[in-house]
């Protein structure tokens, strides 16, 4: 039974998924030639204890990280379904 409501609820999102896209579609059909993104993310890893350290500081330390991305897009080619962009990855 379990595995019979998954597989529905897959096809049913697939669907909808589709569906919301074809619509998007064409809704912005020719108006979007370039797209920009970005993204600020902040990585969180805990200090570890190396267990088998001989040492009195036997804590292992990370900083926490941030992250900046950035991507740039040129559609070239357009589709019935499917679309060709060039993309600019900035990391």
């Amino acid at each position: 039974m379990c595995r019979k409501q998954l597989t529905i609820g897959v096809l049913v999102s697939f669907c909808t998924f589709v569906a919301h896209a074809t619509a998007q579609r064409n809704e912005l059909a020719g108006a979007q030639k370039n797209e920009i993104s970005g993204l600020v993310g902040r990585q969180f890893i805990s200090d570890q204890i190396i267990p088998t350290s001989t040492s009195s500081d036997n804590l292992l330390r990370f900083g926490n990280g941030l992250s900046f991305e950035g991507n740039i897009a040129r559609r070239v080619m357009d589709g019935q379904l499917l679309a060709v962009s060039l993309e600019v990855p900035v990391v």
